[in-house]
């Protein structure tokens, strides 16, 4: 049994997110569910949208 663990990181190779998939599973299929888990943090006053 083995697994995969896959990591998306940013320019400075800090982790944004990690997914943990069985081993046989094919890597493009994990891609979208790994960049979904990416959260950026908004900074600043919210903004709201016009009508």
């Amino acid at each position: 049994m083995t697994t995969k663990i896959h990591l998306a990181c940013d320019g400075k190779g800090r982790p944004l997110a990690v997914l943990v998939t069985p081993g046989q599973r094919h890597d493009s299929i994990c891609a979208r569910p790994l960049l979904e888990r990416i959260r950026v943090p908004r900074t600043g006053p919210p903004t709201t949208l016009q009508a």
